[in-house]
């Protein structure tokens, strides 16, 4: 079988995807849809192993291509798409994200000059429908998009409700995190060594760090035996934790994007009583997930799907991603309730561990490429 993979080369989440077939007998070819500068590292020593492969052009020259695309509505990358499918003749074409990768496949569909001769999955990131349905000139290309796909695997349910609304009518694949799999820690019922509450930085369209800062702001006093760490951190959000120790003499940590490894993250959760993260909207968010995995409580804005991985009020708070007031509170009461962070860790174990049950099986995640070629 051979899959040719349309995705983010320097995302850790498309990384950790393809590292789930590093031992299989798929051959695979990745076309970079990022303004990327750099190959993300686990990628990179993926593409040592002979059955994947990657365009030199798509690896060197990504940043360029996408910035040209700007002005060109995708061709060129639709070009570079198109002239791959013909040399490599894939059984599968895997978009993975919509806006880069899907925008610059659709364009690529209407450049080819032979009749498509492979299966279309696609793998929606975070708010790929439910945000950008809401603006006209998106909600076309996602209707076209949808409308050429053989397969969805999806990471929730309201976006495989979304996906029929505007036109899929392939077949839905297991629902599997597009991070792919993901270790789980048993849950250590002594905590006094967690001494950090976690802060995703992003500070963009979607992600709202300031307002998680400020409702730390809010309760300092309560945090003065706590280290906030904001990881992930952008211009705005670093100026604003900046601005938070100055303030509260809070001790606080920042780490700019990208300045730590998946690893290190991971590492941040396990040391973290809480995890914080605001966004105006997003998918089941790979970081709450990760958060959970590693015994902190997440609490996380209802703007994503995080309900149908997260129960509310029983292993974390769902909040409104604007309500200083309320984000405050729901952090003031998990660090003064030890015994509540036992039982939601414990919850949240217990949840994961059949949740990611699919994702962890590593026959899951192929399973999902010859289900579709079967279909």
């Amino acid at each position: 079988m051979k899959v040719l993979v349309i995705g983010m080369a320097d995302s850790i989440h498309l990384a950790k995807w393809l590292l789930q077939f590093s031992d299989s007998d798929i051959s695979f070819r990745v076309i970079s849809s990022s303004p990327h500068r750099l190959v993300h590292p686990k990628l990179n020593e993926l593409l040592q192993n002979p059955n994947f492969s990657m365009n030199w052009v798509s690896r060197c020259f990504s940043f360029l291509l996408w910035l040209g695309d700007r002005i060109l509505s995708d061709r060129l990358r639709g070009a570079l798409i198109a002239s791959e499918i013909a040399s490599f003749k894939p059984d599968i074409v895997h978009v993975l994200e919509f806006q880069n990768g899907g925008y610059a496949f659709l364009r690529a569909r209407e450049l080819a000059k032979a009749t498509p001769g492979y299966k279309v999955l696609l793998t929606p990131y975070g708010s790929d429908i439910s945000w950008y349905q809401n603006y006209p000139n998106h909600l076309r290309k996602l209707q076209k998009l949808l409308s050429m796909a053989d397969g969805l695997s999806s990471e929730c349910r309201r976006d495989e409700l979304l996906a029929a609304k505007h036109g899929f009518s392939g077949i839905f694949l297991p629902r599997i995190p597009a991070f792919g799999s993901i270790h789980l820690v048993p849950p250590n019922p002594n905590r006094a060594h967690r001494n950090c509450i976690a802060v995703k930085g992003y500070q963009n369209k979607w992600g709202q760090a300031l307002v998680a800062l400020e409702a730390l702001a809010s309760i300092a006093p309560q945090l003065k035996d706590l280290t906030i760490e904001i990881y992930s951190a952008e211009g705005k959000a670093i100026s604003a934790a900046k601005t938070l120790h100055k303030k509260t003499g809070l001790e606080v940590k920042i780490h700019r994007k990208h300045a730590m490894t998946n690893e290190e993250v991971l590492d941040l959760f396990s040391r973290s009583q809480v995890y914080l993260g605001l966004s105006k909207s997003d998918g089941i968010s790979a970081s709450m997930i990760e958060a959970m995995s590693r015994g902190a409580i997440p609490i996380q804005s209802d703007t994503s799907c995080c309900g149908e991985w997260l129960d509310d009020g029983i292993g974390g708070h769902l909040v409104k991603f604007d309500e200083v007031d309320v984000i405050a509170s729901k952090v003031s009461k998990v660090i003064s309730d030890k015994q509540f962070q036992v039982r939601a860790a414990n919850h949240n174990y217990e949840t994961l561990n059949i949740k990611l049950y699919a994702a962890n099986n590593q026959n899951a995640a192929l399973e999902t490429y010859k289900l579709l070629i079967l279909d």
